[in-house]
């Protein structure tokens, strides 16, 4: 396109067709130069292992230059059947998104100012706004001051669909301009506003909590500060729940409970749910124990059977049943103290109850979205590479409570616990060897299920009866040994 634009002025600067490659033209370089839409990340993203800075602004340089370069003739040939406003702007543009002397769009901006067009006026504005940001840095005195009122101008156009491109890529660039200056707090808000948009709750545990909460709470807000933040796919009370979730996982049930109690506390129908457009009735509803991804804030935590169900326990759930995540944390820090009393059966019994709920909250347990807003199988061979996944997938916390389940109950030779415990422990072997580099589809020959050799000699027990009618992998075990 570029090179028939280069042609067509050469031959007939005067064509009524130079207009149209012109706009050609600079939709090519809108997809060279701008970032992706669905991941607003710039094309040379993928190749930044391989290239240094210095050779990615070359390639932008040489693209940007060469667009330069067609259309500067134009400028100084007769304007018959062109839009001198409409060349103005495009080379305005290009200085802006290529970042090449981006000064040098006054210029051009100055003089596509006179037209009377409505809609060239508001480009003018836009573009101005672009240039600001980019000339400009989070440390400047007055900087957020003056992105508000910038900001204010372009929310006053009335084309909403130049608005809404626009100020998607203007929060990009204050995105990236934040993430340059280390406020990753700001930059992740800025990056929640394009059209891209952010999940905070994919991987709550990279996200600057501390950062984000202090800004919530800070009571001098800028004009700018409480744009982004009353913006925000997520409020105080989700931000709270989240540092909640990051202790728990690491099983600090104390710290867990105590930012799950200011997360009740602090809840407001302005964040991440109402975004979604989920009722706050419904969500926050008392006794309403509905199953639902987002539903009911209460889980069956507690709830074990011999096979994983992995959403009917929920579906099933009772008042009796049912935790928050603020009960199931106390509930916890309880038989935590249990645990490590004296009494050898209360103390099995409670390890064996913290060993369930650890179960349950992770990836193979019936409340897995204690921890985890969504999940879905596509992840299951990549996504254990970040915390929030690590703590999701991983079995080791809950096969520690249960195997000091088993060795209280040894000491107080309680056969019954002995033989849940090791049952337990067994399964988390096999879902630890399931999330391994070393699954393979034949498991049932591999050495991974030191547990079912020892419960092997619990015949004599009731729930040796049990499982070895209800669980395929330990009757499989048993008959394979004889």
């Amino acid at each position: 396109i570029l090179s028939a634009l280069k042609e067509v002025i050469r031959l007939d600067p005067e064509s009524e067709y130079a207009d149209f490659l012109l706009l050609r033209s600079i939709q090519m370089e809108e997809r060279n130069l701008l970032p992706v839409t669905y991941n607003f990340e710039d094309r040379f993203s993928n190749f930044r292992d391989s290239l240094n800075k210095d050779s990615i602004q070359k390639v932008i340089y040489n693209e940007a230059n060469a667009f330069l370069n067609v259309i500067q003739p134009a400028f100084a040939t007769p304007k018959k059947h062109r839009n001198a406003n409409l060349w103005n702007l495009a080379a305005a543009y290009i200085h802006l998104i290529s970042n090449i002397n981006p000064e040098k769009s006054e210029i051009y901006l100055k003089q596509a100012e006179k037209s009377d067009n409505e809609r060239i006026s508001h480009q003018v504005i836009m573009m101005r706004l672009l240039g600001q940001i980019i000339q400009s840095k989070p440390s400047d005195q007055d900087f957020e001051d003056k992105m508000s009122v910038k900001l204010q101008e372009l929310a006053q156009i009335k084309n909403r669909l130049d608005r809404q491109d626009a100020f998607s890529y203007a929060m990009f660039l204050l995105s990236k301009k934040y993430e340059s200056s280390g406020d990753i707090a700001k930059s992740k808000l800025c990056r929640a506003m394009t059209i891209g948009g952010h999940d905070f709750s994919e991987d709550y545990n990279a996200e600057p909590l501390d950062q984000l909460i202090a800004l919530h709470l800070k009571t001098d807000k800028n004009a700018f500060e409480k744009m982004i933040v009353s913006s925000a796919p997520v409020n105080l009370s989700m931000l709270y729940e989240y540092k909640g979730n990051v202790f728990l996982a690491k099983a600090n049930f104390s710290e867990a409970e105590r930012y799950y109690y200011l997360s009740n506390g602090s809840y407001s129908p302005s964040g991440i749910y109402a975004f979604m457009g989920i009722p706050v009735n419904y969500l926050h509803k008392e006794n309403d124990y509905s199953f639902g991804a987002y539903g009911s804030d209460s889980f069956p935590v507690f709830v074990l059977h011999t096979t994983d169900n992995h959403d009917s326990d929920r579906a099933a759930m009772t008042a009796s049943t049912a935790e928050t995540r603020l009960s199931f944390a106390g509930k916890m820090i309880g038989l935590e103290r249990e645990a490590n009393g004296s009494n050898l059966n209360q103390s099995a019994a409670a390890y064996y109850q913290m060993g369930k709920g650890e179960y349950n909250i992770g990836y193979f347990g019936n409340s897995w979205g204690m921890i985890r807003y969504y999940q879905s199988r596509i992840y299951f061979s990549y996504e254990q590479d970040n915390f929030t996944n690590q703590s999701f997938f991983n079995c080791q916390l809950a096969l520690n409570y249960f195997s000091r389940a088993y060795s209280q109950s040894v000491k107080s030779k309680d056969r019954e616990m002995q033989a849940k415990s090791l049952f337990m422990m067994a399964r988390c072997e096999q879902n630890q060897y399931f999330i391994s580099r070393r699954y393979k589809i034949d498991e049932l020959n591999n050495p991974h299920k030191p547990s079912f050799t020892k419960l092997a000699n619990y015949r004599d027990t009731r729930y040796y009866k049990e499982i070895i009618r209800e669980c395929g992998y330990f009757s499989t075990y048993i008959h394979n040994r004889k």
